[in-house]
């Protein structure tokens, strides 16, 4: 049969393990990530990421500085939102080609860009094990996460609006976030070996 999406990865991709201090990252608190070029984040999208981490103290946005040059103006931006909120975003190198997988598992879940999704970005991020949540729009650039979605199969990772995005996250990122989080990254794990798996 035909694949059930356009992008596809190596099975043979493996992870080791990693530490969050040794990237910079705080030892404790949820990490919401971000991987994609900072060019694909929209005002809408990052006003929603900003809510999110008022709404939750020990929550972190973890981003790529690609560019770099966009870090001051999303800094400027989250500053708006006073320091106990800006405080929380973070930003890192582009992550090497070796780990960068297991790099990015120490995240515990990734936020899309609704109007411009995940791509290769994307597959990686669910290799790596950590759920991606997303909200499709009209173009194809806006449906490309939740084809990877559909393929896995998790089709409840897929919102329908960005208020069903922002509280699909919250939920995830709230008081039973562990429990949620956890379920997401072991049905990852068993999807990476089966092709396929569900979670709740």
């Amino acid at each position: 049969p035909p694949p059930s999406s356009s992008i596809v990865t190596s099975s043979r991709n493996e992870l080791g393990e990693v530490t969050r201090e040794a990237y910079g990252l705080p030892k404790t608190g949820i990490i919401m990530c971000n991987f994609n070029q900072l060019f694909k984040v929209d005002p809408t999208t990052f006003a929603v990421w900003m809510a999110l981490l008022a709404q939750v103290p020990d929550a972190y946005l973890w981003l790529l500085r690609l560019p770099s040059t966009a870090e001051n103006a999303l800094r400027t931006e989250a500053a708006r939102h006073g320091p106990a909120v800006s405080s929380r975003l973070l930003f890192s190198d582009r992550i090497g080609w070796k780990n960068h997988l297991v790099v990015k598992a120490l995240a515990n879940i990734s936020l899309d860009n609704p109007v411009f999704n995940s791509h290769t970005s994307g597959v990686d991020i669910l290799w790596a094990g950590v759920p991606l949540l997303t909200q499709p729009g009209e173009t194809m650039s806006s449906r490309v996460a939740a084809s990877l979605l559909y393929a896995l199969p998790f089709p409840s990772l897929i919102t329908r609006s960005l208020s069903d995005y922002q509280e699909m996250a919250a939920r995830l990122i709230g008081t039973h976030r562990l429990t949620h989080l956890h379920a997401w990254r072991r049905a990852l794990q068993h999807a990476r070996g089966t092709g396929g798996a569900a979670a709740g």
